[in-house]
């Protein structure tokens, strides 16, 4: 169809079907109780979902069967960071209580605590070509650690306000950092203080809440802002001193944008606000140029703040279509989305941008994805969209209903088993 579908919802407060049966004290009902998800992280070759909840908590849920396999008491303070390592084994966790926390992703058995940070620990993020983890926090420090070693290598003073993303780039232990002082930085995180590559503005509206970097171009990056837009930003020569060369903003969201993340082949860039939407952005590497990033779909996914999104299909280039996409809220709510066939078609036209434009140490990764493009008798029974009519969104503003803009109503996948639903907040 042309519409993102709702395929299940998880819900903590109820986290599975089994849970009036009081198997064990993690499963009773606590009246009046409200348990915000504030953020989630998804193995993909395991199948387990990791989700932050109520203050301390972290459930691991099995996605084959949408059953609870553990629930970790995982902290002494609200859990702001969720990451999987990069082979799976390992998950960790961030907390306001100042550490990181490494357990078995399989269990929920801990592993070792990383204490290095003087205030909340707020994000984390896993190399995914070396064994390291970097992770920022409200102290405005950045900490690099070994899996081994609860000793952090490398700590230093990154910004001058609470660090609220990291993330590596496809560059090897290249990092962004995005903070609420409103800077961006690059880092080559071995050096420390003396790896900063460059430093800008990440906005000329205020706090920076989130940053993602392009799967496949280390000069491209993507930032949420505390107003409701995303700035793009485009820097080269990231290697050694970066040069920034210019950004396009992106403009729809009515609230903060808290989560930004690219799909792995790098065609689409999408992001989640206060205002309950999430919008899916066209970023072809000729977004470089302004104005050429446009808006190809936007729905609403939760009642309250989207907290975080994440595209499924780990690094496969075109997973996340197969996989579809997972948000979780304030709401209190994890779902689960199937991406709209039409994207295929879209798909195959940024990735043909791409060929023009990709940087040549990128173009192994564009191979790979546009040989797994689908064919066009995976889409020959759409049904195109009208031309030049329009659908109008919760946002108030009319959207041409072309093959750029996907319709956005949605609708709840029904099984035989009726609506999927796991709880995060107890029904009044």
């Amino acid at each position: 169809t042309g519409a993102f579908q709702r395929t299940a919802i998880l819900d903590a407060s109820k986290p599975d079907r089994f849970h009036k049966k009081n198997r064990y004290d993690k499963f009773r009902e606590v009246p009046d109780a409200q348990y915000p998800v504030w953020v989630v992280a998804v193995a993909e070759k395991s199948q387990i979902l990791a989700a932050s909840v109520s203050k301390a908590s972290v459930h691991l849920w099995d996605l084959n069967t949408l059953e609870l396999q553990v629930s970790l008491l995982a902290h002494t303070a609200m859990v702001w960071a969720v990451e999987f390592s990069p082979n799976e084994a390992a998950l960790a966790t961030a907390s306001a209580d100042n550490t990181v926390r490494l357990w078995e992703s399989d269990t929920g058995n801990p592993i070792s605590v990383l204490r290095g940070h003087t205030d909340d620990v707020r994000c984390l993020a896993f190399s995914p070509l070396s064994n390291l983890l970097v992770t920022g926090g409200a102290d405005a420090k950045m900490c690099l650690w070994e899996y081994d070693n609860d000793v952090p290598i490398r700590q230093w003073i990154a910004h001058e306000a609470a660090i609220h993303s990291v993330h590596f780039t496809a560059q090897k232990n290249l990092a962004l950092s995005a903070s609420l002082d409103g800077s961006v930085a690059l880092w080559r995180v071995e050096e420390g203080i003396g790896g900063l590559s460059v430093r800008f503005p990440g906005s000329d509206a205020g706090a920076l809440l989130c940053a993602a970097s392009h799967p496949l171009d280390p000069g491209i990056a993507a930032v949420g802002v505390e107003d409701g837009s995303v700035w793009l930003w485009f820097f080269s020569g990231a290697e050694g001193e970066a040069v920034v060369n210019g950004h396009s903003t992106l403009r729809g969201h009515t609230g903060a944008v808290w989560t930004v993340a690219f799909s792995a082949d790098g065609c689409l860039m999408m992001s989640g606000s206060a205002d309950g939407t999430v919008r899916v952005w066209r970023t072809s590497l000729s977004a470089r140029e302004p104005q050429s990033s446009t808006l190809c779909a936007v729905f609403r996914a939760h009642d309250a703040f989207v907290r975080k999104l994440r595209c499924r299909g780990g690094r496969s280039p075109e997973g996340w279509l197969n996989s579809g996409i997972v948000t979780c809220s304030t709401d209190g709510m994890v779902a689960l989305w199937a991406v709209p066939k039409r994207l295929r078609q879209l798909r195959r036209e940024v990735l043909d941008d791409c060929a023009r434009e990709l940087p040549m140490d990128a173009s192994g990764a564009l191979a790979d994805a546009q040989a797994t493009s689908s064919s066009p008798s995976d889409i020959s029974g759409r049904s195109p969209a009208p031309s030049g009519e329009a659908t109008m969104l919760d946002d108030g503003v009319d959207h041409p209903s072309d093959l750029s803009v996907v319709e956005t109503q949605f609708s709840i996948v029904q099984t035989e088993k009726g609506a999927l639903k796991i709880p995060s907040r107890r029904p009044q």
